[in-house]
């Protein structure tokens, strides 16, 4: 996966520590606590913020594709001041175990630059490194949206629905980038005022719903007209994967229209 996608997300996490007697089984606890909580003490103190350097980048098992399995990983740990981790552990599973043992191993034996402090003093920081494991998004054989088949996207909508029975299709990445590019249908309509959502770019998807939420309770957006269009979004979504199960050699841009036009204009080479 590109290395821009190993964007470091730095997270301060709750402190969760508990005092009890000290004996020597609860030492090498009591040690890892104490180094966890003082990395995440130094959030406070990044003045230079760390970076990927070097290191194997997991490659998206087509054994994996062929099941399915698809998600974001999220490895936590301590970036230590030698830009190593450790006590590196999986923060979010994407429900594939091959691919968070991928995104973990791929951490363990990355080289970071350190975060440093206002005296360029590298320093322990507690960070949250996320992995994206997308057939659309992958640069191989079928990957990419304008290569993404109606096959690997019915197995992939099988296995989530599977694996997450309780998540709403907004949660799902695809989803809700489609459901985003269907709401500039709505705006090209004059349905929708295009000034009160922004400009589509590559992370409209993910503003474009707090936006929608900003425009109806300011009264620029019409709520019927949004929830009519997020009914028939998801009925024409749920038609797609029915085509794609039956159609598997078609892609899948072909099938979910208009938006999948609208999707492969904006990820062609300009």
């Amino acid at each position: 996966m590109p290395l821009m996608q190993r964007a470091l997300a730095l997270a301060v996490l709750g402190l969760a520590l508990v005092a009890g007697p000290t004996t020597a089984q609860d030492a090498p606890g009591e040690a890892e606590a104490a180094a966890m909580a003082t990395a995440k003490a130094n959030q406070a103190l990044v003045k230079v913020k760390p970076r990927w350097v070097s290191g194997e980048q997991p490659a998206f098992p087509e054994a994996e594709k062929a099941l399915g399995h698809h998600g974001v990983v999220k490895v936590s740990g301590i970036l230590g001041a030698d830009g190593r981790m450790s006590q590196t552990e999986v923060a979010l599973s994407s429900g594939a175990p091959v691919l968070d043992a991928l995104a973990l191993a791929s951490v363990k034996g990355a080289l970071f630059q350190p975060a440093k402090d206002a005296a360029g003093v590298p320093i322990p920081l507690a960070i949250t490194v996320p992995f994206e494991f997308y057939s659309y998004k992958s640069a191989g054989p079928g990957g990419g949206i304008l290569r993404y088949s109606c096959g690997q996207f019915a197995r992939d909508m099988d296995w989530w629905r599977a694996t997450f029975p309780k998540a709403e299709l907004i949660d799902h990445e695809l989803y809700a980038t489609m459901r985003g590019i269907a709401a500039l249908a709505q705006i090209n309509s004059g349905r929708l005022d295009a000034a009160a959502i922004g400009s589509f770019n590559e992370d409209f998807a993910g503003r474009w719903s707090a936006a929608v939420i900003a425009g109806i309770r300011s009264g620029r957006l019409d709520a019927a007209a949004i929830k009519a269009g997020s009914t028939d979004f998801a009925r024409r979504w749920s038609e797609a994967v029915e085509t794609c199960r039956s159609h598997p050699e078609r892609r899948f841009t072909q099938v979910l229209q208009p938006e999948g036009r609208t999707a492969e204009a904006l990820a062609k080479p300009k």
